[in-house]
């Protein structure tokens, strides 16, 4: 019996839905500047985010968290794209060393 881990891609897209950025895979997809079906292929494949993806869906979820969320659910969103960026960084470092 294998139990699948989530990864950090299926994390980002729960946390962006319960944020209310997206409400489905397809606009998670878009969110990230992919074609709407690359969520559900690459869960499927259990495929990383790239660096690319991952430093647009922080843009585009800072950007989207200051132009339409609910004034409670701000703060959550912008850190959010923090970390992400924040996980960008350190996994940047690693490479380098």
């Amino acid at each position: 019996m294998t139990i699948k881990t989530p990864t950090l891609l299926t994390k980002l897209f729960s946390q962006c839905k319960s944020l209310g950025l997206v409400k489905s895979q397809y606009e998670f997809s878009r969110l990230c500047g992919r074609q709407k079906s690359w969520y559900s292929a690459s869960k499927c494949r259990n495929v990383q985010i790239s660096t690319d993806a991952a430093v647009t869906l922080s843009v585009m979820i800072e950007k989207r968290a200051r132009e339409e969320l609910p004034e409670d659910i701000r703060p959550y969103a912008l850190n959010l794209s923090r970390l992400l960026l924040e996980t960008i960084k350190e996994k940047a470092e690693v490479i380098q060393c």
